[in-house]
């Protein structure tokens, strides 16, 4: 147990400031705050530095190896995060954790958090995670670097794979509370020359920044994979990452690009998944563009692809979109009956993207059958499921197409 005031001494020292500076100011110029600290302070607490040096040394050596580890997350961690990396980086043994944890938190350096259906997260303020990292040197540093980007890819490949089904949400919620975590385990991937983690990171996480409206935070991701050497099968995969961040970015024409080069990549590789999917993408950019012609050639062509690789998500977007093109065509009954196979798809997998796609399109199919009954049934169960996704870009298209109908009966 620490002396009587001792992990107050940062606060002592930096309160007086918070009327001068925000606190994010406030954590940038923490050396500056400290060099102008009262001078009849103990030398132990005129700088921020040396009250955290101080705590630091009243620690075991095992709970300073854990809270040396601790600097490599951003934004905390799940307990289950802390020991998968630990034992990965060979600091800490995993049945050590969460008792180094417990003494870690008596002593004020760190806290513990409960973030919903999540559970409990284990984090640091800020200038005690910049002490830790300034701690974490040398090969300690790259095994702890390495470590956590392993443990990050693997969450993020398990997400990939639960948000076709009837979890989404909770995949989703898993990703957003360790986004964080998921972008430094990109960069410093690049940065340290192992693109293909990096590659495989952006990937998995493509889905989770169209649901979330985050597009451009991908894109930035992809754009920069895409400068590394990567192995083909990652670099087919990245493109379609680009292609569908520059797509929801309004970017269509360079989406267009991006799925094409994914397109060759993977009819090369013989990946007729990746090859389904982005000729899938090459429909729907064209469809953008407004040539229906060239959009329905791409996704029949797309379609046989995606139904012998048995991806059921993509083939139920395929027909949503045909049935788009379909309404365009002035064929709305037609439209309705290609949403509608889309539709049967996505809601036998609990796919909320899917659903809400297919929902959006038999809205528009109905309104222009003049049913205007059916068009509000169809987006008041679309708004729901964007609220649920916090799909923000949805959101507005549905509360906008409700506005329409209430329009067209008044």
């Amino acid at each position: 147990m620490s002396p009587p005031g001792g992990n107050s001494a940062g606060i002592e020292l930096t309160t007086a400031h918070l009327r001068l500076l925000t606190p994010q100011t406030l954590v940038e110029r923490l050396d500056d705050v400290a060099a102008s600290g009262p001078r009849d302070l103990p030398a132990r607490q005129r700088t921020m530095r040396a009250t955290l040096d101080w705590s630091y040394r009243l620690l075991s050596a095992q709970e300073q190896a854990l809270f040396r580890l601790l600097g490599v997350f951003r934004g905390g961690a799940t307990l289950t995060a802390i020991e998968e990396v630990a034992t990965r980086s060979g600091s800490v043994r995993s049945d050590e954790v969460l008792g180094l944890l417990e003494g870690l938190a008596e002593q004020s350096l760190v806290v513990a958090r409960t973030v919903g259906a999540i559970g409990r997260r284990y984090d640091m303020l800020e200038p005690v995670a910049q002490y830790a990292r300034s701690l974490l040197l040398g090969e300690e540093a790259v095994h702890a670097v390495r470590a956590h980007a392993a443990a990050f890819l693997d969450l993020a490949e398990q997400a990939a794979a639960g948000y076709a089904g009837a979890d989404q949400l909770g995949w989703l919620d898993r990703i957003e509370a360790d986004e964080a975590n998921l972008l430094v385990a990109i960069d410093r991937s690049l940065d340290g020359g192992d693109a293909e983690t990096a590659g495989r990171i952006t990937w998995a996480m493509w889905l989770y920044w169209w649901l979330r409206s985050k597009p451009l935070v991908g894109l930035k991701r992809a754009l920069r994979c895409l400068t590394a050497d990567l192995p083909p099968p990652v670099l087919a995969r990245v493109h379609l990452t680009a292609a569908t961040t520059s797509y929801a970015a309004g970017q269509v024409p360079a989406s267009a690009d991006h799925w094409e080069r994914g397109f060759v990549l993977a009819t090369e590789l013989g990946d007729v998944e990746i090859a389904g999917a982005a000729r899938a993408g090459t429909g729907l950019a064209a469809m953008a563009l407004g040539d229906l012609d060239k959009a329905e050639d791409r996704l029949r062509q797309a379609l046989p692809l995606t139904e012998e690789a048995g991806d059921m998500w993509m083939t139920s977007l395929i027909h949503a979109w045909l049935g788009t093109i379909l309404l365009a065509r002035d064929d709305p009954a037609g439209a309705t009956t290609e949403i509608g196979r889309g539709l049967d798809l996505a809601r036998g997998r609990g796919d909320r993207l899917a659903i809400y796609v297919a929902l959006y399109n038999l809205a528009q199919a109905a309104m222009a059958q003049s049913d205007h009954s059916g068009a509000r049934t169809h987006l008041t169960e679309g708004i729901a499921l964007s609220e649920q996704n916090h799909d923000l870009a949805n959101l507005a298209y549905f509360l906008e197409a409700l506005a329409t109908v209430e329009y067209a009966e008044n």
